[in-house]
């Protein structure tokens, strides 16, 4: 069995999160993309909200239920398909 380089691999695993952790400015910039052209500023706003408070809730790890979910969109004035 050939030894591993411990140095190689800790290079490896610094570009690895480099390349998996975009900046706050590159994920706001592809949210943005995603949005139509036409989009107000309230709409962004409010899509920014939820965004941030998504990002906020798994950073944190709390996993709502799907109830707890429904809930939150209905407040938001979100109709979710059953």
């Amino acid at each position: 069995m050939a030894a591993t380089n411990p140095h190689r691999a800790t290079t490896m695993a610094a570009r690895f999160d480099e390349i998996q952790t975009p900046s706050v400015k590159q994920q706001a910039m592809a949210f943005l993309s995603q949005l139509p052209d036409d989009v107000s500023w309230e709409q962004l706003a409010h899509e920014f909200a939820i965004a941030a408070g998504v990002a906020e809730s798994i950073e944190e790890d709390q996993i709502a239920d799907p109830a707890q979910v429904a809930a939150l969109f209905a407040k938001a004035g979100v109709r979710l398909a059953a």
